[in-house]
């Protein structure tokens, strides 16, 4: 049917030709998708999924920091309140300063002490205390300013026990208490710094 027809062969030849580069073009863009595009969607999407990470941990690395510093300064302020503390405990018991010192803070508030007895001294790893019962009368204004004065005392103290009674006759309360008075720190192994 063509074969005498060199035009028409020539037409047909050129449509084959352009078929067929049709066809080459298409399987390149195809093996580009394949082989190009879809491997960097891929690494693309990797790099997203890594930069996320790394962003997390740098997030965390600067709330570490944040706490770390945090850290830091209530390490420093409790180093400071038990380097206060520590000053208010002396080597020794030094009862006598003690009574002295709250037979001046009773007078200050108008509270009669009637009985001092210093008790058992108590050995404990990190220092000694001495326990002290202690009775009175006085008023309630003068109870509890005398325990506003025992509170602010350089001498570090802790009140154990505080009974109040009925008042009698005048307005005035029979009060006891046992008190503990500490002294000698032992000092603790140091800790390692840390920065």
């Amino acid at each position: 049917m063509f074969e005498n027809d060199p035009e028409k062969k020539l037409r047909l030849l050129g449509a084959c030709l352009h078929a067929l580069g049709l066809l080459i073009a298409a399987g390149t863009a195809v093996a580009a998708h394949a082989l190009l595009w879809v491997p960097l969607a891929e690494e693309v999407n990797e790099a997203g999924n890594q930069h996320t990470t790394v962003q997390a941990k740098f997030d965390g690395a600067m709330e570490a920091r944040l706490e770390h510093r945090r850290l830091l300064t209530t390490l420093a302020k409790i180093e400071r309140d038990a380097a206060a503390l520590q000053r208010r405990i002396p080597e020794e018991p030094l009862e006598a300063d003690f009574l002295a010192e709250l037979t001046k803070a009773a007078q200050q508030v108008n509270l009669q002490i009637q009985n001092y007895q210093p008790g058992v001294v108590t050995v404990e790893p990190t220092c000694s205390q001495l326990e002290i019962v202690l009775s009175g009368v006085g008023s309630h204004r003068s109870i509890c300013g005398f325990l506003d004065r025992l509170t602010r005392s350089p001498r570090l103290s802790r009140v154990l026990t505080l009974e109040i009674d009925s008042a009698a006759d005048g307005g005035l309360y029979p009060v006891s208490m046992k008190l503990v008075i500490f002294f000698d720190v032992k000092q603790q192994p140091e800790q390692p710094q840390v920065t």
